[in-house]
């Protein structure tokens, strides 16, 4: 089982590894002119915390921040802000994997250590980290996952520990919450995921004061954060608004594709038409992953409680709570945190399991299914409409660019890869040089019309 457990963690690492080739796409340009601005002002970076203008999304650590030293440190370069990436992915993953470690100590399973390893494993290679991996601006997932994973080993361990390191690991919750709070806001919901492990250990392990303590200071946190986020943010996208109808079915659907390794791109082509290949597509990633959580959960058919599956369902619930109300958004990083305690279950079950080598031969082949088509898909795919950004600007830095730059946007969906800030960046000029226009502007000569395959090219002014 170590040698399985080993072979699962060394196999994630290869399966993502071709992630470091993403080139910067959509938010990233947006992310990097505020971040070189910042630089150029020489702007403190305390700043973030308190910020003097009201913006979308509060995120100081895992947005400012981090787009402060990818930025300043890194020369900017997307390989290094996608290794970036993946040493985060992997510090989540790790400190995943010390929550079932130390919850499988809690617990008095057997070979706690391979528990561990395999739930990092197992969540490491989940379709959930896609976007995290190929997206610089969605690190702020993996920051979340390691701040959020950390309270839970705080909170699990402390219990069982002396009165001096007792007190340590609950004074470190509330921080750790703090952090977590300073880099995606879902994460308010942590003192609640904290009761659903409780919950669920009640029989192995009682709270004392220390814990009830750090319970309560990390709702006072949590309170004290939200009148912040509050006052430093305003409106938002629309497709981030929340609102209540059939979005919260759609939602919760997403949910459940999200836990069987189903991913995004699938499911868009079932709504854009494209049904059959859709359909084929997710049932080929979904069987495998079926099959992986009955294998896994077989051994454990008699040993799980109705009061310990409850804690499980209301751990998924809440954790994914944020997004149900969400008007159009939903990615698979979203169920980030909501399917830790659920894969720790899966990898007890793994653990001692008659069949393990072919439950994580399955796990393996769905997540491959979704990671490897979803690289491969053109656009509208998401890495479809980052690898069509980089063809444009390829061309348009062996152009020679007049001033100010018209540009004919025909689909604006496509475009986002680009945008305005991409094109100022990847140029070298300033966004007001960039104009958006259906039509040429007086001394124009020329502009840059998107065609009809999607592609950009130059006509003249008439």
């Amino acid at each position: 089982m170590r040698w399985l457990a080993l072979g699962l963690c060394v196999l994630t690492l290869l399966m993502w590894l071709p992630a470091l080739t993403t080139p910067w796409w959509g938010d990233d340009y947006f992310f990097l002119q505020i971040a070189h601005k910042a630089r150029l002002n020489h702007e403190p970076w305390w700043q973030a915390f308190w910020p003097e203008v009201r913006t979308g999304f509060w995120r100081p650590l895992s947005i400012d921040l981090y787009w402060r030293i990818i930025e300043d440190e890194f020369c900017t370069t997307p390989l290094i802000a996608h290794a970036v990436n993946f040493l985060l992915w992997l510090l989540a993953s790790v400190s995943v994997g010390l929550t079932a470690h130390l919850f499988a100590r809690q617990l008095k399973w057997s070979s706690p250590w391979v528990i561990g390893a395999l739930t990092a494993g197992i969540y490491g290679v989940n379709d959930v980290h896609f976007l995290p991996l190929h997206w610089a601006s969605t690190a702020n997932s993996s920051i979340l996952v390691l701040w959020t994973a950390l309270c839970f080993c705080c909170w699990i361990a402390a219990p069982s520990c002396t009165t001096k390191w007792r007190w340590v690991l609950c004074a470190l919750i509330p921080l750790l919450q703090l952090l977590a709070l300073f880099s995606k806001e879902s994460s308010i919901l942590i003192p609640l995921l904290l009761l659903c492990f409780s919950v669920f250990l009640m029989d192995t392990i009682k709270l004392g004061r220390q814990e009830i303590i750090a319970w309560l200071s990390c709702t006072l946190v949590c309170g004290i954060w939200y009148c912040f986020f509050k006052h430093f943010t305003g409106s938002r996208d629309q497709a981030y608004s929340l609102v209540i109808g059939t979005n919260i079915l759609r939602n919760l659907f997403a949910l459940s594709a999200w836990l069987l390794n189903i991913p995004r791109e699938a499911l868009r082509m079932i709504m854009t038409g494209e049904i059959l290949w859709g359909c084929i597509w997710a049932a080929a990633a979904a069987m495998p992953m079926l099959g992986f959580i009955v294998l896994s959960l077989l051994p454990l058919r008699k040993k799980l409680s109705p009061q310990k599956i409850l804690a499980i369902v209301a751990f998924i619930l809440l954790a994914y709570a944020p997004y149900f109300f969400l008007a159009s958004q939903s990615y698979e990083y979203y169920a980030a945190v909501a399917i830790i305690f659920p894969l720790i279950i899966l990898a007890r079950g793994l653990s001692i399991s008659t069949r393990p080598f072919i439950a994580i031969g399955l796990l393996c082949l769905s997540t491959f299914v979704s990671i490897h088509i979803s690289r491969l898909v053109d656009y509208p795919s998401l890495i479809g409409r980052a690898h069509w950004a980089e063809k444009q600007f390829s061309y348009l830095t062996s152009q020679p660019i007049e001033l100010p730059l018209v540009v004919q946007v025909n689909n604006a969906h496509q475009f986002y890869a680009i945008s305005v800030p991409g094109l100022a960046w990847r140029l070298g000029i300033k966004e007001s040089d960039v104009v958006l226009s259906d039509t040429c502007p007086a001394n124009t000569r020329k502009h840059l019309v998107q065609n009809a395959q999607g592609d950009f090219q130059w006509q003249d002014c008439r």
